[in-house]
């Protein structure tokens, strides 16, 4: 998974609701519709004649259509009283049926998703809010908050996330995951910035009394996030070129470098390759002319492969030009 500092610090619902909701459909199943029907509303699904994308359900007497999260395809459920008889995926454009199967896993629709939140610990935070410094403020907030738990999804719907939602992405990753963090320092920069940045608009919206005061945010802060990532035991940190000043006993200076581009000069080509040659490199030199360059090089009194795809390692002092948009040379050393 490859993740930005942006959906690494947002908060979302909680793993533990998160599995605790995520169940499996069966034929031969006996189920009370009202009662699924009424736990899908609370996981996020949204209620419409017709099923055309992820996340709606649709009901029409004992056939139930749902597309669920992660599907590639809705599903139809049809029912005898209150048991699955069959289970069917099927294009939402045709309605036509294209595979009958016996197992389907629906899991929550949505990352917020406060009809799944415990009552005492969404009142905990609520009963934090500044309520009751600004009764126009007070009075839409109260009545979003009261759409949000009847289950209605609101313009600032994410505004509140806050609120509701506990958990992050880096709870879902196995302990054991290896988390590898491109230019960490950066990272934790960004994290910061954000933090500044969100925490100058929150002050200035409160000033001129947009939003309560200590309105929780929807994302962690740096210190929250490196705990976060703490829990990971297992870290590889990758740092940019040339960054030799490193003295952790656990850097380890990986021997690669830029590749250079020649851009039409091809003499400098060829003296570089006479060069790594005669020293046992093996080079691969990766151009759109290709045909040229391996002229280029014999005429340079170098012999050359020409080929369109690298499917094995080049032998010790040899040279392969490979097509590509643009010319680059790569030399390999023996290990």
């Amino acid at each position: 998974m490859i993740a930005s500092v942006a959906a690494l610090t947002k908060k979302t619902i909680h793993k533990g609701i998160y599995n605790a909701y995520t169940g499996t459909l069966r034929r031969g199943d006996r189920i009370d519709i009202e009662a699924l029907l009424d736990q899908w509303r609370l996981m996020g699904y949204q209620f419409d004649t017709t099923v055309f994308d992820s996340g709606y359900v649709s009901r029409r007497g004992g056939i139930i259509d749902i597309f669920p999260i992660g599907h590639e395809a809705p599903s139809r459920i049809e029912l005898w009283d209150n048991e699955i008889e069959s289970i069917r995926k099927f294009d939402p454009f045709t309605q036509l049926s294209t595979q009958v199967v016996d197992v389907i896993e629906i899991s929550p629709a949505h990352e917020v998703l406060p009809g799944l939140v415990p009552i005492e610990l969404w009142e905990s935070k609520i009963s934090t809010l500044d309520m009751g410094s600004n009764g126009d403020i007070d009075g839409r907030v109260q009545k979003e908050l009261d759409e949000i738990l009847d289950g209605t999804k609101t313009d600032d719907f994410d505004f509140y996330s806050g609120l509701f939602c506990d958990g992050s992405l880096i709870d879902y990753f196995p302990l054991d995951s290896l988390q590898i963090l491109s230019r960490p320092s950066e990272i934790f920069d960004a994290v910061r910035e954000i933090d500044s940045r969100v925490d100058q608009l929150r002050v200035a919206k409160e000033l001129r009394g947009e939003i309560l005061k200590k309105f929780p945010s929807p994302s962690m802060d740096c210190e929250k996030l490196e705990l976060e990532l703490g829990r990971l035991p297992r870290r590889l940190e990758v740092s940019p070129w040339g960054a030799t000043d490193l003295t952790s006993d656990d850097t380890h200076l990986i021997p690669f470098s830029a590749a250079p581009e020649y851009f039409g000069k091809l003499s400098g080509l060829v003296s570089d390759s006479e060069r790594l040659t005669e020293s046992g490199q093996r080079i691969v030199a990766v151009t759109g002319h290709s045909k040229r360059v391996h002229e280029i090089l014999n005429e340079g009194g170098l012999e050359s492969t020409l080929t369109d795809a690298l499917t094995e390692m080049p032998g010790e002092g040899t040279i392969t030009v490979l097509t590509a948009e643009r010319l680059s040379l790569i030399h390999i050393s023996e290990t």
